[in-house]
């Protein structure tokens, strides 16, 4: 949408998150730029006349891009759990930090997904998810966790 010729190429293909209801695209940009490290802003402008609302930006988080908008009123939608944002974490204390950071709706905490507060869906995983699924029981004990917990999966 809102290139930069000088700036660093955009993928062909990257989300879009739109807040409708209320301006929280610039809160939310700041948040990732805190929580990943080495995330940087890219392009944002803002809607003419206002202070903070984002007519475009986006941002590189932890390496890959992500456009993010508020999208005004007016629209009918807002986000799901059918589109999540994962997050593979290095280990348990990474997780335990962006659990931390993400996670406002406990009630809706299952398997390392969570919701943060802004209604968007997290899944918040191990790099080694697959290695610590390959045990028959670790599959029971991944279903009735919230957070993931890495030495319960590996004892399975």
């Amino acid at each position: 949408m809102l290139t930069n010729p000088a700036g660093e190429p955009r993928p062909a293909v990257l989300p879009a998150i739109m807040f409708t209801r209320g301006n929280h695209a610039m809160a939310f940009t700041e948040k990732l730029l805190e929580l990943f490290p080495g995330s940087e802003l890219g392009n944002r402008m803002l809607m003419p006349g206002t202070d903070n609302q984002v007519l475009f930006s986006d941002a590189k988080v932890a390496g890959d891009w992500i456009m993010i908008t508020d999208g005004g009123s007016g629209h009918e939608f807002t986000f799901s759990g059918g589109v999540s944002l994962l997050v593979r974490a290095a280990d348990q204390q990474e997780i335990d930090r962006l659990w931390e950071a993400l996670s406002a709706v406990p009630e809706a905490e299952r398997c390392g997904w969570c919701i943060d507060e802004y209604g968007i869906s997290w899944q918040v995983i191990p790099q080694n998810l697959g290695e610590l699924m390959a045990s028959p029981a670790a599959h029971q004990k991944l279903m009735r966790m919230g957070k993931i917990n890495i030495a319960e999966l590996a004892h399975s």
